[in-house]
């Protein structure tokens, strides 16, 4: 891929893509996990008396056990969203770009006064001092142990095949650069081009009404490929918070009703949203730290959304190659992230845009929380002793349960390529790990999702 917009995209693309086979809910197991009697497990649903507005239900589920290896599960969360009714179940189906006016009426939303213009088939010799630049900007934080631009410290044992790679790039633009043309100014068309493996794309660029300068350039990218559609902007001002905060923790929006920086925010968010023609997305969940929010919203049906999770585990204990997600080429879930720094929107990120062709049932009838407690439990029980999986965890290890969910799960109907969303709990948390530099989790890993209909439990990454 030549163009530089194309290059950022496609690194983006692999390092999601390792995100993917790294991580995975499990599978139930075929047999019940037998429990060594000298283990002691103690488990509760509870009312908790001290409970407030700010939380959509005054349930608690507490539990704690200790393994034979040392790990302790603690559970401590409230229960969010614990229906009365029935849930909805949805046929779903992907809307890839292609309205050439919406295209343009996003972009006027970001840039109403801007003059848009379209990438160049080839990269530019301005495109490739840039990248070189950002090159040689990577390797220094590399080396400095700070985060790159996607916001991660890269490993010691890493840094040296990182900085490798980043120079053999270096080279390669210097050698590009003696036969590339200089920037030709074509007012942007809209029009999504076939790059043959790299899908439809659309790739745009503005100065956003500032002069014309190669380090006030900012992209716009429409691209369409068989495993995603999405939609992205990205201002020249905005930075990501080099703190634990923001990187490793997210909250929901009913955790921060008292921030008044934020009932701000979210309200100037919620507008452009509606101004996009999404009214069907609700705020999920939030980072933030600093002057930087990044607002996450997933569809929404009935008022229960689409639950959004951060990281998956438990890959190894799947009896199953997750090459088999690749090849099935999966359609992930829709999430808007909005970022606002210093007041103003200086990153949008829409992926995987869909519709709801057909709704199967407006109510259907759930399991008891009981229930779901139950499943939760034994395939605990079976991933910290009789997986795989339980070989990465071992003494002075914490798992903390922090948030339970009710919400829409996208699975793949099995024999088709029809999705639905169907009503489903998600058991949310992290890890107090000995070899971590500092105590601070990942808050939104995914332990486990359980159908709230049948108990089965979903694997996220094949979506069944």
């Amino acid at each position: 891929m030549e163009l530089q917009c194309k290059i950022s995209y496609k690194f983006i693309s692999i390092l999601l893509l390792v995100v993917i086979l790294f991580v995975g809910c499990q599978p139930t197991p075929k047999n019940e996990a037998v429990q060594n009697k000298n283990e002691v497990a103690e488990q509760s649903l509870v009312k908790d008396e001290e409970a407030t507005e700010h939380v959509l239900t005054e349930e608690r589920f507490t539990y704690e056990k200790q393994y034979k290896n040392g790990t302790v599960l603690i559970a401590d969360a409230w229960i969010r969203n614990n229906l009365e009714g029935g849930a909805p179940v949805l046929i779903i189906e992907p809307k890839p770009f292609g309205d050439r006016k919406q295209m343009e009426n996003l972009v006027d939303l970001v840039y109403p006064k801007a003059t848009i213009y379209t990438c160049m088939d080839k990269l530019t010799k301005e495109e490739l001092e840039a990248e070189i630049l950002r090159c040689k900007d990577t390797i220094y934080r590399i080396k400095a142990g700070l985060p790159t631009a996607f916001g991660d410290i890269v490993p010691e044992a890493q840094k040296a095949y990182n900085i490798q790679m980043y120079e053999e790039m270096i080279a390669e633009y210097q050698l590009q650069y003696q036969t590339a043309p200089h920037e030709e100014y074509r007012e942007a068309d809209y029009t999504l081009k076939n790059r043959g493996a790299d899908g439809y794309q659309c790739l745009l660029f503005t100065y956003g009404g500032i002069e014309k300068q190669l380090d006030n350039r900012e992209e716009i990218w429409f691209v369409n490929d068989e495993v995603e559609s999405l939609f992205r902007i990205q201002k020249k001002n905005y930075r990501i918070p080099e703190t634990d905060k923001y990187r490793y923790y997210s909250y929901t929006p009913e955790e921060l009703l008292t921030n008044e920086t934020f009932l701000a925010i979210k309200s100037e968010t919620d507008s452009f949203v509606k101004e996009m023609g999404l009214d069907y997305m609700k705020l999920n969940s939030v980072q933030y730290d600093e002057d930087l929010y990044t607002l996450n919203y997933v569809r929404a049906y009935n008022g229960l959304e689409e639950t959004m999770v951060g990281w998956t585990i438990g890959e190894g204990s799947i009896q199953t190659d997750t090459s088999e997600s690749i090849a099935m080429k999966l359609w992930g879930q829709e999430i808007l992230t909005i970022d606002v720094q210093d007041g103003e929107i200086c990153k949008i990120y829409w992926v995987n845009p869909s519709q709801v062709s057909s709704i199967e049932s407006k109510s259907v009838e759930l399991l008891s929380f009981e229930e779901i407690e139950e499943v939760f439990i034994k395939q605990m029980d079976y991933l910290l002793q009789a997986s795989i999986y339980s070989e990465i965890y071992g003494e002075d290890w914490i798992i903390n349960i922090e948030r339970v969910e009710l919400g829409l799960v996208k699975v793949l109907e099995k024999g088709t390529d029809s999705y639905k969303l169907v009503p489903a709990w998600t058991f949310m948390g992290g890890e107090d790990d000995p070899s971590r530099l500092t105590d601070n989790g990942y808050c939104d890993v995914c332990y486990m999702t359980i159908n709230a209909i049948d108990g089965t439990v979903i694997d996220r990454t094949l979506m069944y």
